[in-house]
């Protein structure tokens, strides 16, 4: 009965088998964009590695193993991505935003939970890396989260590159958030 169920097992592990992803071939030009470092990388033609993913060589001549997901594309498809950021970024610069990280402080110093980055003209991070979109309204200087870990909050611009964020009842707390150059969009806050 022992060697039934172990054959039984074994069939139901082939269809995984059968899906299991393929590394491009050696020779192939990526980019690997991650909160810590973007590089150009060349594939090594590896086999698939179910844990490891593909080997690639980086820009600096490292050998690395990477599996394909989001974060590794094309450099054709991250060269379209990266114009569509720039895009956004002008979009962001004549809307007046600065683009950048926002660290709010209160009555008991560093407040956490209302910071954020402006990324591009759509789309910021929280504090833990979260992503979502925002939108702008410069008649009211309301800058509202739209989407994401921050969906509902909103902040009343109050300075060129301040922002206040605002209750329920839409007033002004005692939270201000200035823009801090000193720290990276893509960084540790």
């Amino acid at each position: 009965m022992a060697r039934h169920a172990f054959a039984a097992l074994a069939l139901l592990a082939l269809p995984m088998v059968a899906q299991a992803a393929t590394c491009p071939p050696a020779g192939a030009r990526y980019i690997s964009d991650n909160f810590v470092r973007r590089s150009e990388i060349v594939s090594l033609g590896s086999a698939h590695d179910g844990t490891l993913g593909c080997k690639w060589r980086r820009d600096d001549g490292q050998e690395i193993w990477l599996g394909l997901g989001p974060t590794v594309t094309p450099i054709a498809e991250a060269k379209a991505k990266d114009a569509a950021v720039r895009a956004d970024k002008d979009k962001a610069s004549s809307a007046g935003v600065h683009l950048g990280v926002y660290e709010c402080n209160g009555p008991y110093g560093v407040q956490t939970g209302p910071m954020f980055g402006l990324i591009d003209g759509r789309r910021y991070r929280d504090f833990d890396g979260g992503t979502g979109t925002w939108r702008y309204d410069a008649t009211s200087s309301v800058l509202e989260m739209s989407s994401g870990p921050l969906k509902g909050m909103r902040y009343r611009r109050t300075g060129d590159i301040l922002f206040r964020p605002l209750g329920d009842k839409g007033q002004i707390g005692p939270i201000a958030c200035p823009i801090n150059r000193g720290k990276s969009i893509t960084g540790r806050w």
